[in-house]
């Protein structure tokens, strides 16, 4: 229920406007898409920490 109510959201007008506005790019990921983007930029972030002595 909560993806499709975020669906429909990233779809409106006001959606759209708000993206403009703030300077946002609209990009909607969900499901295995998500998880994807999510698992990468895990990846990438820890490897900017570790170049940074960080982690």
């Amino acid at each position: 229920a909560m993806i499709k109510l975020v669906e429909t959201m990233a779809k409106s007008e006001a959606w759209a406007t708000e993206c403009k506005n703030r300077n946002w790019t609209p990009i909607l990921l969900t499901g295995d898409d998500y998880a994807k983007f999510v698992t990468e930029d895990t990846a990438r972030i820890g490897a900017i920490l570790k170049d940074l002595g960080l982690a």
